[in-house]
């Protein structure tokens, strides 16, 4: 491997008809083995060039499968809830020191079957893809609509610079 990579790096390719030399980079991501081999490799390939370095050999640490799982699920759970209407804000109180509210801080909720989970479980997932636009829009559109009921409060919300960005 590594001859191979010094080998593209000293010998680039020319195109003669456009006069280009063209340099080549690769990374390489290796599995030995008989087993869920590509899937492996592709694992370490991933690893390299998150690690930024030439080539891996596929090793278990490496092995992303039980977290590609736990996204896949949380995305349909994500999908369902949004097709559920089940993303729910929480308006947690916030106090002074007399025990006054101050104002609300609104917090998404995924609710299934009787749960709240909370977004440390699903939101970094859910960036990951086209549904953290949706909620999104989906607990602003709720909040403004309690917001309007309760014109006296004042309601927070927390918003990623993403968000901003994308609208």
């Amino acid at each position: 491997i590594v001859l191979f990579l010094k080998a593209l790096k000293i010998y680039p390719i020319y195109h003669s008809f456009y006069s280009l030399k063209i340099n080549i980079n690769v990374k390489i991501g290796v599995a030995i083995g008989t087993e869920n081999i590509l899937r492996k490799a592709d694992m370490a390939l991933n690893a390299a060039k998150s690690q930024k370095i030439d080539y891996l050999f596929f090793e278990s640490k490496y092995d992303y499968s039980k977290s590609y799982e736990n996204d896949i699920s949380w995305i349909n759970k994500i999908d369902i809830a949004i097709k559920t209407d089940n993303i729910t804000p929480y308006f947690q109180p916030i106090v002074d020191e007399n025990k006054k509210i101050k104002k609300f801080e609104c917090l998404m909720r995924l609710c299934e079957n009787g749960n709240a989970h909370s977004p440390f479980f699903f939101l970094e997932i859910a960036k990951k893809s086209t549904i953290y636009k949706d909620l999104t829009i989906i607990m602003l559109t709720k909040i403004f609509q309690t917001a309007v009921k309760f014109p006296q409060h004042t309601f927070t919300i927390n918003l990623s610079h993403v968000v901003i960005i994308d609208f």
